[in-house]
Protein backbone atom coordinates (compact mmCIF):
# COMPACT_ATOMS: atom_id res chain seq x y z
CA UNK A 1 0.00 0.00 0.00
CA UNK A 2 3.07 2.21 0.72
CA UNK A 3 4.08 1.97 -2.76
CA UNK A 4 0.87 2.48 -3.96
CA UNK A 5 0.07 5.68 -2.14
CA UNK A 6 4.16 6.61 -3.28
CA UNK A 7 2.73 5.92 -7.04
CA UNK A 8 -0.52 7.76 -6.81
CA UNK A 9 1.38 10.56 -5.09
CA UNK A 10 4.30 11.30 -8.07
CA UNK A 11 1.03 10.98 -10.76
CA UNK A 12 -0.61 13.21 -8.98
CA UNK A 13 2.56 15.72 -8.59
CA UNK A 14 2.45 15.64 -12.73
CA UNK A 15 -1.28 16.97 -12.76
CA UNK A 16 -2.58 20.72 -12.16
CA UNK A 17 -4.43 20.07 -9.11
CA UNK A 18 -5.29 23.81 -8.34
CA UNK A 19 -8.31 23.18 -10.66
CA UNK A 20 -9.80 20.55 -8.16
CA UNK A 21 -12.59 22.07 -5.40
CA UNK A 22 -13.29 20.61 -2.18
CA UNK A 23 -16.54 22.73 -1.44
CA UNK A 24 -16.96 21.43 1.37
CA UNK A 25 -14.02 19.19 3.22
CA UNK A 26 -16.02 18.23 6.23
CA UNK A 27 -18.68 17.50 4.10
CA UNK A 28 -16.23 14.83 2.11
CA UNK A 29 -14.58 13.60 4.88
CA UNK A 30 -18.23 12.83 6.16
CA UNK A 31 -19.06 10.95 3.49
CA UNK A 32 -15.40 9.09 3.14
CA UNK A 33 -16.34 7.63 6.80
CA UNK A 34 -19.64 7.08 5.43
CA UNK A 35 -18.64 4.74 2.17
CA UNK A 36 -16.07 3.39 4.48
CA UNK A 37 -18.86 1.31 6.49
CA UNK A 38 -20.98 0.90 3.90
CA UNK A 39 -17.78 -0.67 2.02
CA UNK A 40 -18.07 -3.31 4.79
CA UNK A 41 -20.89 -4.77 3.18
CA UNK A 42 -18.58 -5.81 0.32
CA UNK A 43 -16.27 -7.59 2.56
CA UNK A 44 -19.22 -9.32 4.13
CA UNK A 45 -20.10 -10.59 0.88
CA UNK A 46 -17.26 -11.82 -0.78
CA UNK A 47 -16.86 -13.85 2.90
CA UNK A 48 -20.42 -15.02 2.54
CA UNK A 49 -18.70 -16.56 -1.12
CA UNK A 50 -16.16 -17.84 0.37
CA UNK A 51 -18.36 -19.55 2.79
CA UNK A 52 -20.40 -21.20 0.26
CA UNK A 53 -16.84 -21.91 -1.50
CA UNK A 54 -16.24 -23.64 2.12
CA UNK A 55 -19.66 -25.56 2.15
CA UNK A 56 -19.37 -26.86 -1.16
CA UNK A 57 -15.82 -28.42 -0.31
CA UNK A 58 -16.92 -29.62 2.92
CA UNK A 59 -20.05 -31.05 2.33
CA UNK A 60 -21.82 -29.75 5.46
CA UNK A 61 -23.12 -26.12 6.29
CA UNK A 62 -20.67 -23.92 7.73
CA UNK A 63 -21.39 -21.46 10.29
CA UNK A 64 -20.80 -17.74 8.96
CA UNK A 65 -20.56 -16.29 12.09
CA UNK A 66 -17.30 -18.42 12.38
CA UNK A 67 -16.12 -17.91 9.17
CA UNK A 68 -16.33 -14.33 8.91
CA UNK A 69 -13.85 -13.19 11.35
CA UNK A 70 -11.59 -15.76 9.88
CA UNK A 71 -11.91 -14.19 6.21
CA UNK A 72 -11.32 -10.29 7.92
CA UNK A 73 -8.49 -11.41 10.03
CA UNK A 74 -6.91 -12.67 6.60
CA UNK A 75 -7.81 -10.18 4.52
CA UNK A 76 -6.18 -7.31 6.41
CA UNK A 77 -3.12 -9.73 6.25
CA UNK A 78 -2.46 -9.04 2.94
CA UNK A 79 -1.57 -5.52 3.11
CA UNK A 80 2.15 -6.84 5.06
CA UNK A 81 3.64 -9.24 2.69
CA UNK A 82 0.71 -9.58 0.60
CA UNK A 83 -1.73 -12.22 -0.47
CA UNK A 84 1.15 -14.68 0.33
CA UNK A 85 0.34 -13.72 4.31
CA UNK A 86 -3.32 -13.41 3.04
CA UNK A 87 -4.30 -16.70 1.87
CA UNK A 88 -1.79 -18.53 4.89
CA UNK A 89 -3.56 -16.60 7.34
CA UNK A 90 -6.79 -18.59 6.37
CA UNK A 91 -5.44 -21.86 7.21
CA UNK A 92 -3.69 -20.71 10.49
CA UNK A 93 -7.23 -19.56 11.15
CA UNK A 94 -9.38 -21.63 9.53
CA UNK A 95 -8.22 -25.38 11.09
CA UNK A 96 -9.07 -23.51 14.64
CA UNK A 97 -13.01 -23.72 13.35
CA UNK A 98 -11.47 -27.71 12.07
CA UNK A 99 -11.22 -26.94 8.71
CA UNK A 100 -8.98 -28.86 6.60
CA UNK A 101 -6.00 -27.68 5.54
CA UNK A 102 -7.10 -29.44 1.87
CA UNK A 103 -10.41 -27.72 1.93
CA UNK A 104 -9.13 -24.35 3.06
CA UNK A 105 -6.11 -23.95 0.12
CA UNK A 106 -8.72 -25.71 -2.62
CA UNK A 107 -11.27 -22.91 -1.41
CA UNK A 108 -8.89 -20.13 -1.93
CA UNK A 109 -7.79 -21.10 -5.34
CA UNK A 110 -11.43 -21.41 -6.00
CA UNK A 111 -12.14 -18.03 -5.00
CA UNK A 112 -9.85 -17.00 -7.15
CA UNK A 113 -11.19 -18.25 -10.03
CA UNK A 114 -14.73 -17.31 -9.56
CA UNK A 115 -13.73 -14.40 -8.83
CA UNK A 116 -12.13 -13.37 -12.01
CA UNK A 117 -14.60 -15.49 -14.01
CA UNK A 118 -17.49 -12.77 -12.39
CA UNK A 119 -15.12 -10.00 -13.40
CA UNK A 120 -14.91 -11.19 -16.74
CA UNK A 121 -18.30 -12.10 -17.28
CA UNK A 122 -19.87 -9.07 -15.40
CA UNK A 123 -17.07 -6.93 -17.71
CA UNK A 124 -17.63 -8.38 -20.81
CA UNK A 125 -21.93 -7.73 -20.34
CA UNK A 126 -21.89 -4.12 -19.34
CA UNK A 127 -18.45 -2.90 -21.27
CA UNK A 128 -17.55 -5.24 -23.96
CA UNK A 129 -15.46 -2.92 -26.22
CA UNK A 130 -13.34 -2.16 -23.48
CA UNK A 131 -13.04 -5.51 -21.74
CA UNK A 132 -12.14 -6.50 -25.50
CA UNK A 133 -9.02 -3.95 -25.64
CA UNK A 134 -8.12 -4.68 -22.35
CA UNK A 135 -7.55 -8.20 -22.73
CA UNK A 136 -6.15 -7.78 -26.07
CA UNK A 137 -3.61 -5.24 -24.26
CA UNK A 138 -3.02 -8.12 -21.82
CA UNK A 139 -1.75 -10.50 -24.72
CA UNK A 140 0.55 -7.83 -26.79
CA UNK A 141 2.46 -7.16 -22.95
CA UNK A 142 3.42 -10.95 -22.48
CA UNK A 143 3.86 -11.21 -26.10
CA UNK A 144 6.16 -7.56 -26.47
CA UNK A 145 7.67 -9.10 -22.95
CA UNK A 146 8.72 -12.88 -23.94
CA UNK A 147 10.41 -14.04 -20.84
CA UNK A 148 6.65 -12.96 -18.52
CA UNK A 149 5.18 -15.47 -21.25
CA UNK A 150 7.87 -18.57 -20.73
CA UNK A 151 7.18 -17.82 -16.78
CA UNK A 152 3.99 -18.19 -17.23
CA UNK A 153 3.95 -21.36 -19.74
CA UNK A 154 6.54 -22.67 -16.52
CA UNK A 155 3.45 -21.84 -13.65
CA UNK A 156 1.32 -23.70 -15.52
CA UNK A 157 3.41 -26.83 -16.64
CA UNK A 158 4.16 -27.13 -12.66
CA UNK A 159 0.83 -26.72 -11.38
CA UNK A 160 -0.01 -29.82 -13.80
CA UNK A 161 2.19 -31.67 -12.66
CA UNK A 162 1.80 -30.87 -8.89
CA UNK A 163 -1.84 -31.66 -9.42
CA UNK A 164 -0.91 -35.01 -11.18
CA UNK A 165 1.11 -35.86 -8.19
CA UNK A 166 -1.30 -34.67 -5.34
CA UNK A 167 -4.14 -37.28 -7.08
CA UNK A 168 -1.80 -39.83 -6.72
CA UNK A 169 -0.70 -39.26 -3.47
CA UNK A 170 -3.59 -37.94 -2.01
CA UNK A 171 -6.74 -40.11 -2.43
CA UNK A 172 -8.73 -37.28 -0.71
CA UNK A 173 -7.71 -34.83 -2.79
CA UNK A 174 -8.84 -36.94 -6.08
CA UNK A 175 -12.13 -36.98 -4.70
CA UNK A 176 -12.61 -33.11 -3.91
CA UNK A 177 -11.15 -32.31 -7.80
CA UNK A 178 -14.05 -34.41 -9.01
CA UNK A 179 -16.89 -32.01 -7.70
CA UNK A 180 -15.68 -29.41 -9.93
CA UNK A 181 -16.70 -31.11 -12.70
CA UNK A 182 -19.93 -31.80 -11.28
CA UNK A 183 -23.45 -30.14 -11.53
CA UNK A 184 -23.02 -28.55 -7.78
CA UNK A 185 -20.11 -26.75 -9.39
CA UNK A 186 -22.14 -24.87 -11.93
CA UNK A 187 -24.87 -24.22 -8.87
CA UNK A 188 -21.50 -22.92 -7.01
CA UNK A 189 -21.03 -20.52 -9.63
CA UNK A 190 -24.08 -19.13 -10.55
CA UNK A 191 -24.20 -18.46 -6.80
CA UNK A 192 -21.17 -16.83 -6.30
CA UNK A 193 -21.37 -14.56 -9.21
CA UNK A 194 -24.31 -13.01 -7.40
CA UNK A 195 -22.36 -12.84 -4.52
CA UNK A 196 -19.44 -11.11 -6.15
CA UNK A 197 -21.54 -8.87 -8.67
CA UNK A 198 -22.99 -7.31 -5.51
CA UNK A 199 -19.44 -6.53 -4.58
CA UNK A 200 -18.39 -5.46 -7.97
CA UNK A 201 -21.70 -2.97 -7.29
CA UNK A 202 -20.74 -1.79 -4.04
CA UNK A 203 -17.71 -0.61 -5.60
CA UNK A 204 -18.56 0.87 -8.46
CA UNK A 205 -21.26 2.64 -6.18
CA UNK A 206 -18.60 3.94 -4.27
CA UNK A 207 -17.02 5.60 -7.24
CA UNK A 208 -20.68 7.14 -8.12
CA UNK A 209 -20.67 8.39 -4.66
CA UNK A 210 -16.69 10.09 -5.44
CA UNK A 211 -17.64 11.52 -8.00
CA UNK A 212 -21.28 13.08 -7.43
CA UNK A 213 -21.34 13.91 -3.74
CA UNK A 214 -17.32 14.49 -2.87
CA UNK A 215 -16.67 16.28 -6.19
CA UNK A 216 -20.33 17.46 -6.49
CA UNK A 217 -20.73 16.33 -10.06
CA UNK A 218 -23.59 15.68 -12.19
CA UNK A 219 -23.69 11.83 -13.07
CA UNK A 220 -26.23 11.44 -15.84
CA UNK A 221 -28.09 7.87 -15.15
CA UNK A 222 -26.49 6.70 -18.16
CA UNK A 223 -23.14 7.32 -16.74
CA UNK A 224 -23.84 5.24 -13.67
CA UNK A 225 -23.12 2.26 -15.49
CA UNK A 226 -20.13 3.30 -17.13
CA UNK A 227 -18.84 4.13 -13.85
CA UNK A 228 -19.52 1.02 -12.07
CA UNK A 229 -18.10 -1.02 -15.33
CA UNK A 230 -14.91 1.20 -14.88
CA UNK A 231 -14.38 -0.27 -11.56
CA UNK A 232 -14.98 -3.85 -11.93
CA UNK A 233 -12.71 -3.51 -15.17
CA UNK A 234 -10.06 -1.33 -13.56
CA UNK A 235 -9.66 -4.67 -11.05
CA UNK A 236 -10.09 -7.02 -13.72
CA UNK A 237 -7.16 -5.14 -15.93
CA UNK A 238 -4.70 -5.25 -13.12
CA UNK A 239 -5.41 -8.74 -12.28
CA UNK A 240 -4.77 -10.11 -15.57
CA UNK A 241 -1.75 -8.09 -16.39
CA UNK A 242 1.84 -9.65 -16.13
CA UNK A 243 4.52 -7.26 -14.21
CA UNK A 244 2.30 -5.34 -12.04
CA UNK A 245 2.06 -6.40 -8.11
CA UNK A 246 -1.15 -5.48 -6.84
CA UNK A 247 -2.11 -3.74 -9.89
CA UNK A 248 -0.22 -0.91 -9.28
CA UNK A 249 -0.60 1.81 -11.70
CA UNK A 250 -2.84 -0.31 -13.89
CA UNK A 251 -6.07 0.00 -11.94
CA UNK A 252 -5.94 4.12 -12.07
CA UNK A 253 -4.78 3.86 -15.79
CA UNK A 254 -7.60 2.23 -16.41
CA UNK A 255 -9.67 3.91 -14.85
CA UNK A 256 -8.27 7.70 -16.11
CA UNK A 257 -8.57 5.79 -19.56
CA UNK A 258 -12.34 4.97 -19.37
CA UNK A 259 -13.13 8.61 -17.01
CA UNK A 260 -10.94 11.09 -17.59
CA UNK A 261 -12.65 11.85 -21.24
CA UNK A 262 -16.04 12.79 -18.66
CA UNK A 263 -14.70 13.98 -15.49
CA UNK A 264 -11.36 15.16 -16.45
CA UNK A 265 -7.83 13.47 -15.89
CA UNK A 266 -7.53 15.38 -12.57
CA UNK A 267 -10.54 14.53 -10.89
CA UNK A 268 -10.58 11.10 -11.96
CA UNK A 269 -6.92 10.54 -10.65
CA UNK A 270 -8.05 11.75 -7.20
CA UNK A 271 -11.13 10.00 -7.06
CA UNK A 272 -9.51 6.32 -7.36
CA UNK A 273 -6.92 7.82 -4.60
CA UNK A 274 -10.12 8.21 -2.59
CA UNK A 275 -11.58 5.10 -3.42
CA UNK A 276 -8.62 3.21 -2.48
CA UNK A 277 -8.42 4.82 1.10
CA UNK A 278 -11.85 3.97 1.83
CA UNK A 279 -11.27 0.54 0.53
CA UNK A 280 -8.94 0.30 3.54
CA UNK A 281 -10.62 2.11 5.82
CA UNK A 282 -13.53 -0.23 5.16
CA UNK A 283 -11.12 -3.67 5.21
CA UNK A 284 -9.84 -2.34 9.09
CA UNK A 285 -13.76 -1.94 10.34
CA UNK A 286 -14.61 -5.34 9.03
CA UNK A 287 -11.32 -6.27 10.59
CA UNK A 288 -13.29 -4.12 13.99
CA UNK A 289 -16.27 -6.42 13.21
CA UNK A 290 -15.21 -9.37 12.61
CA UNK A 291 -13.22 -9.02 15.82
CA UNK A 292 -16.59 -8.25 17.92
CA UNK A 293 -18.36 -11.04 16.02
CA UNK A 294 -15.56 -14.14 17.53
CA UNK A 295 -15.47 -12.15 20.50
CA UNK A 296 -19.45 -12.64 20.77
CA UNK A 297 -18.68 -16.44 19.94
CA UNK A 298 -16.58 -17.33 22.46
CA UNK A 299 -18.47 -15.57 25.24
CA UNK A 300 -21.57 -17.88 24.49
CA UNK A 301 -19.29 -20.45 24.16
CA UNK A 302 -17.99 -19.72 27.48
CA UNK A 303 -20.85 -19.65 29.08
CA UNK A 304 -22.20 -22.71 27.79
Amino acid sequence: MIISFVFIAMEIMKLDITSIEFEDPVKAFCYIALFSFIFISSVAAGAFGWNLILEFLHGKPIAYGEVFPIYVKANVAKYMPGNVMHYASRNLLGVKIGLKHSEILLSSFLEIVLVFLSAAVFSATFAYGTFKEIVGGAVRTMEEKTYIMWIGIAVIIALIFLIIYVIKKKPEYREKLKILFSLDFLKLFLKTFLVYSFTFVVMGFMLVGIFGRIFNMDIAPSSVLTIISASVLSWFAGFITPGAPGGLGVKESVLILMLSPIYGREYTLIAALIHRLISIFGDLLAFGAGALVDKNIKGDEGRI
